[in-house]
């Protein structure tokens, strides 16, 4: 089989290698399409030394079964599927409450263990969800960032009425935008890139903001007043946005921060203490899977507004310069098989 793996800086080489072997209660799914990931650009551009090489990534697939392990039930060969590529101990304090996502030896797809750039992946029947097979193979490969939004909705405690301020139009500030639509809140979402902020308003932006040339507090103000929106999330991993969040959050708001970045915050005690604040983080999914999948085949979510290219796994290096050498062009990228 083909397996798209990662071995330097800058450099995918797209060969061949042994099948996996299946073990119990585990099926071996043949990839059908896997989205390219803001978490994928970065590795590959080698800012993820924490990822050893070579490393075949891809953490956002779909595909089909191909074979079922022993003790495997609920499944047959020729399933559509999506994965999870959560890969949780499920026996440290936070799996034992329920919170796999906040395994202490939390493992990815496409990060801790080869992903889905490759013919087939082998999976955990439990983390393997079944979708409808009208559902296009490219869509379905789009729940695992539509999942992070639905982790995103619980952790901010949306609910319909909400004014909600996300900053970001990428793929994830659009999975989010959708979500939060379905449960009646209304949206203002930022970016700095124009073509993001009109694909924003066709999927139901209730205001776009380019915070390049407009000042996002009056901005606020004239979405929210004076008191505030009621939700911020940031969705893009730039401290001075965590700060700048500050500035426009009600009193007794919330602010979720699901951007990653390791440079320091300055946010004073002062100000959210004396009003309340409750600031959280947001990460990966915790069994969000079956939600978002009931959400494509009731067709309340749109991936396909996000998919903006398409290249074949033996155009995978290919991909990932075009990404890489002009990021405003592309939203989603998926690789097919």
């Amino acid at each position: 089989m083909r397996a798209a793996k990662l071995i330097e800086k800058q450099k995918i080489i797209v060969s061949e290698v042994q099948k996996p072997e299946l073990g119990d209660g585990e099926v071996l799914v043949k990839v059908r399409a896997a989205g390219v990931c803001g978490t994928d650009l970065h590795i590959y551009a080698g800012h993820r030394p924490d990822i050893q090489l070579p490393r075949v990534m891809g953490h956002e697939l779909a595909g089909e079964i191909s074979e079922l392990g022993r003790g495997v039930r609920g499944f047959e060969v020729g399933d559509h599927v999506s994965i999870d590529p959560v890969l949780a101990c499920g026996q440290c304090y936070a799996c034992r409450r329920g919170r796999r996502n906040l395994c202490t030896s939390i493992m990815c797809l496409g990060c801790q263990t080869d992903g889905g750039f490759q013919d087939f992946v082998v999976a955990k029947a439990a983390d393997v969800h079944k979708i409808n097979p009208d559902i296009p193979f490219e869509h379905a490969a789009m729940c695992e960032p539509f999942a992070i939004a639905a982790q995103v909705l619980e952790r901010s405690a949306v609910k319909a009425g909400d004014r909600v301020a996300v900053f970001g139009a990428g793929t994830i500030g659009l999975c989010i935008l959708q979500v939060f639509k379905l449960t009646g809140a209304e949206v203002l979402i930022t970016d700095i890139i124009d073509r993001r902020l009109e694909k924003a308003r066709e999927l139901g932006a209730d205001m776009t903001v380019n915070t390049s040339r407009e000042d996002l507090a009056e901005a606020a103000r004239r979405f929210a007043g004076e008191e505030g929106v009621a939700i911020v999330i940031e969705a893009v991993g730039d401290p001075a946005l965590a700060e700048a969040a500050l500035s426009i959050v009600t009193r007794g708001g919330r602010i979720v921060v699901l951007g990653m970045d390791k440079r320091p915050t300055q946010l004073s005690e002062f100000n959210f203490v004396r009003t309340e604040l409750d600031i959280r983080g947001s990460v990966l999914n915790n069994n969000k899977f079956p939600q978002v999948v009931e959400w494509l085949e009731k067709g309340q979510i749109k991936p396909a507004a996000m998919i903006t290219a398409s290249y074949p796994i033996e155009r995978i290096d290919e991909a990932f310069a075009d990404i890489t050498e002009n990021p405003k062009d592309f939203l989603k990228v998926m690789i097919t098989f």
